[in-house]
């Protein structure tokens, strides 16, 4: 795929962010760096922000599944079917 940038107006729309909290994750080294593109004029690539949002929602995942890897074993097999009415 051929790299396209994208200005501040289409990263604030498709993460949620505001500018301070990008500047913020900027600084932080947890947000794609922006890459000036003249003057004062800056970018970010869209791939790496595509890529920043698929790690965020591979990490609710991930966090997610151990959630519930570890509530379900948590509850015995005997409580779990009193919970459920089994009897």
């Amino acid at each position: 795929m051929k790299p396209r940038f994208i200005r501040i107006a289409e990263v604030l729309e498709r993460t949620g962010l505001g500018r301070s909290t990008i500047y913020k994750y900027m600084a932080a080294g947890t947000f794609p760096p922006r890459v000036s593109v003249g003057g004062r004029s800056v970018s970010w690539l869209e791939s790496e922000i595509d890529g920043w949002m698929l790690a965020k929602i591979e990490g609710r995942d991930l966090a997610w599944q151990t959630r519930q890897m570890s509530m379900s074993t948590a509850i015995s097999p005997a409580s779990r079917a009193a919970a459920h009415g089994s009897h």
